[in-house]
């Protein structure tokens, strides 16, 4: 003890000595770097700290504002606590839910950003899902919710979602899918969904199926009669046959006298059980639900086929804000073309948004006939959607659009859609039509932009992949080598598929390897003539670089050129004098 004191006291001394020698200055310097040194020492959890409060604060500030329904400041303060470092598990939320109120165009990847979080409360991944399934594209919905399936998380609330936005996307093999595997519960939902699947397959054994589904709904859960039959209003007229229309009629009244709409319900079904009596049941059905909404009635008579009977109980003229699809619907059974005008010319100025004004002018000159009007107002209705503050206009134009017949304005529209990323895209099977109609018309550069934009959103779809590499490829817009490399994979999955045996073929040919080509192509029992005109070509070029001039000329022979685009023409023909 005495020793360790002793030591002490020499190394006190030592460092008294060492002191009191230094220049003032240096000790001066000495206690500034000591206390820089404590102070840097401090300062940084100090720091750490008041940010820590300060995110704190901005984060408690967020949630009280959107407590209190303010979503424009929640938004703004969960974005500023979210830069300077947050909490995301609570920032994330709060922005979500705050975003989709406003409608912000940038909740989509808020929703992706929290939706697959291994911490997420239920409700906020409910929340995220419902986000992506009202805006997202379909191809990575569909990946997620696979994604979600496999973790056990995908609960059948949003299974249920999923099954509304592929309905609505006109999906029914995957709405299917997604429907399958739900047990049947008490729930409506599950049902209700089913009625809507059955609906939108429109065949005789599905009209067969959703009459037996409803009958037993109105039976065993006639608390939730009303969501039954709306779901009935929306079947086709002559989808009902005698038996079930006989059956609907003691179904309507086992509840007690007819009222209101109901008096519609069994007028129609009674014109389908005494079809030879169907004026009769029609005026009575008709006097009996005098009280029921005019645009109700009307939308009754068109179903039953009756337009004249529609037209008196909601006149087309003039235009109605809020009705005016179900009076162009009365004019289009009409088919009064002078009516039609007249009520296209007024519309605009009853329509909620410009785009729609503007696509009654598309409507109007496809009706005079006028092709260059046609053009100028289809442009004028593709940038009003657009321009539109609207997020999903340009899938809203391309819907309506779609079911006005006019094809070439919903072709682009989806285009606008799909390249602009302006609302929910749907999966690129359901928009196969539009990339046939752009091959059809020869216009590649559309077909090109849309084969892109899908090729960005389903990174992983086969067929998109193959079809824009291609048409990328004869473009010179892509090599050779990297068609080859992005095809053959695919190829080698699907050996049995000619049109990618054609593409990989033309790859071999445009890097001078006609014998590959010929490997590829080599089907001895195909009849190219059987076959559309590119595939027949790029077999017959294969032969004849490769050697086989004879065989190449039968397939040569009355080959429709004029069928292939542009640049399929431009490249074949190319290819074909190289080896003349």
């Amino acid at each position: 003890m005495t020793g360790r004191l002793a030591l002490n006291s020499a190394v006190f001394e030592r460092l008294h000595d060492f002191w009191v020698d230094r220049h003032p200055l240096v000790r001066f310097g000495i206690i500034l770097l000591v206390i820089g040194g404590l102070a840097a020492g401090l300062a940084k959890p100090a720091l750490g700290f008041y940010r820590s409060w300060q995110s704190d604060r901005k984060t408690d500030a967020a949630a009280q504002a959107l407590a209190a329904s303010r979503h424009a400041e929640a938004r703004d303060l969960a974005l500023r606590a979210l830069r300077a470092g947050g909490d995301e598990q609570r920032l994330i939320p709060i922005l979500l839910r705050a975003s989709s109120a406003l409608n912000d165009t940038r909740q989509v990847d808020m929703a992706l950003a929290l939706i697959l979080a291994d911490d997420i409360a239920a409700d906020d991944r409910l929340l995220a899902w419902d986000v992506l399934c009202d805006h997202a594209p379909g191809w990575p919905l569909m990946m997620i919710w696979g994604e979600l399936s496999r973790q056990g998380v995908g609960t059948e609330a949003m299974a249920l979602e999923l099954v509304d936005r592929l309905l609505r996307d006109e999906l029914l093999v995957e709405a299917a899918q997604v429907l399958a595997p739900l047990p049947p519960s008490d729930d409506d939902e599950r049902e209700a969904r089913l009625l809507e699947l059955l609906l939108a397959k429109d065949t005789p054994e599905a009209h067969r199926e959703f009459m037996s589904k409803l009958l037993g709904l109105l039976l065993d859960r006639p608390e939730s009669r009303e969501r039954w039959l709306d779901a009935f209003d929306r079947l086709p007229f002559g989808a009902m046959n005698e038996r079930e229309a006989e059956s609907m009629i003691y179904t309507l009244r086992a509840g007690g006298p007819l009222a209101g709409v109901d008096h519609l319900r069994d007028g129609r079904c009674r014109m389908r059980f005494e079809p030879d009596k169907a004026d009769e049941h029609f005026a009575t059905a008709l006097r009996m639900a005098a009280g029921v909404d005019p645009a109700a009635r009307a939308a009754w008579c068109l179903r039953v086929g009756r337009p004249q009977a529609a037209a008196e109980q909601l006149p087309v003229d003039p235009p109605l804000a809020g009705q005016l699809e179900l009076q162009w619907r009365i004019l289009e059974a009409l088919g009064d073309r002078e009516a039609q005008l007249k009520f296209l010319a007024q519309a605009p100025e009853h329509a909620a948004y410009d785009w729609q004004g503007a696509l009654c002018r598309v409507q109007a000159a496809r009706l005079e006939g006028d092709d260059k009007e046609l053009r100028n107002a289809r442009q004028d209705v593709l940038r009003q959607a657009l321009e539109s503050a609207a997020h999903e206009a340009p899938v809203d134009l391309a819907r309506r659009a779609e079911e006005l017949g006019l094809r070439a304005t919903a072709a682009e529209a989806w285009l606008q859609a799909v390249g602009h990323r302006r609302g929910p895209v749907p999966l690129s099977r359901r928009l196969k039509w539009v990339i046939e109609f752009f091959a059809a018309e020869k216009r590649e550069d559309e077909l090109l932009a849309t084969l892109a934009a899908y090729r960005a959103i389903e990174a992983g779809n086969p067929v998109i992949t193959a079809q824009h590499d291609y048409l990328a490829c004869l473009q010179g817009r892509l090599e050779p080598t990297e068609l080859i490399a992005n095809v053959e994979p695919i190829l080698a999955q699907r050996p049995d598929e000619l049109p990618l045996q054609a593409i990989v073929a033309l790859g071999h040919l445009l890097l001078e390897q006609p014998d590959k080509a010929v490997a590829v192509t080599d089907e001895p029992t195909k009849d190219w003539f059987a076959v559309i005109p590119l595939y027949r070509a790029i077999r017959a070029l294969a032969l004849e670089q490769s050697g086989h001039p004879d065989e190449a000329a039968v397939l040569f022979e009355d080959l429709p050129w004029s069928e292939l685009m542009p640049s399929e023409r431009r490249v074949l023909e190319a290819l074909r004098s190289s080896s003349q």
